[in-house]
């Protein structure tokens, strides 16, 4: 719509799936029973207990995304990466019904000069497409809905509906959006301490300090003004 190109491949691939928790290896259940995230040698494997479902996702380091042309011809690829890493995983996929995978690249967008036109506006991941390791992306395209619903029913210019909505998103999203990537990149670095900082550096910080960061991640998308 703006000319600024395709959103960018983040350097990340990923794949998800499921399996019945039954199906699930007893080392791997022990492990993974609640919910658990494994990372190391440039790739990580989140995954959980869920209705009687482990549901899982991998993520790696790749130069581009390119869908494979079938999906046990993605398993293959996957199984094979994580065999070398760790088996107890590899097995997991290897059980994994094919019909339950999906493949995806990860990507973001460097920031636009505006998010919109004489009448038209971008909100969500149309507008901020950000990786997925804040958990933010969902969060923050409701609250734009809702803020733009909101300055739609409040004013009568189109015009300064946007220029307002930009004010009050665009620079607070495009930092999600940096410290989103940033997470991204220590969580499949290849550099030891920024591994080990992953896993055991939340485990360092006190309880309330850490709920206090955990929602203070959210504020950009605090309604609380508004909402009656």
């Amino acid at each position: 719509i703006f000319g600024d190109g395709s959103a960018t491949h983040v350097g990340v691939n990923c794949m998800w799936g499921r399996l019945d928790w039954e199906a699930v290896p007893a080392t791997s259940k022990n492990k993974f029973e609640g919910a658990a995230m494994m990372l190391g040698d440039g790739q990580s494997f989140i995954a959980g207990q869920i209705d009687g479902q482990m549901m899982w996702t991998t993520f790696w380091n790749a130069q581009a995304f390119v869908r494979s042309d079938n999906k046990e011809e993605a398993k293959k690829k996957v199984m094979s990466r994580l065999y070398s890493w760790n088996k107890d995983i590899a097995e997991i996929v290897k059980l994994s019904n094919i019909d339950n995978l999906s493949e995806v690249g990860i990507y973001d967008r460097p920031p636009a000069e505006t998010w919109h036109t004489q009448r038209t506006i971008l909100i969500g991941d149309a507008a901020h497409p950000m990786t997925p390791f804040l958990g933010a992306g969902a969060n923050t395209a409701i609250a734009d809905a809702f803020i733009l619903g909101h300055l739609i029913e409040n004013s009568p210019s189109i015009k300064n509906v946007f220029e307002n909505f930009e004010k009050r998103r665009k620079t607070p999203l495009e930092n999600t959006v940096k410290t989103a990537r940033t997470v991204c990149e220590y969580s499949l670095s290849k550099t030891k301490w920024k591994t080990w900082l992953m896993l055991n550096g939340m485990a360092l910080i006190p309880g309330f300090l850490l709920r206090r960061l955990i929602l203070s991640g959210d504020n950009v998308n605090d309604v609380s003004d508004i909402a009656s």
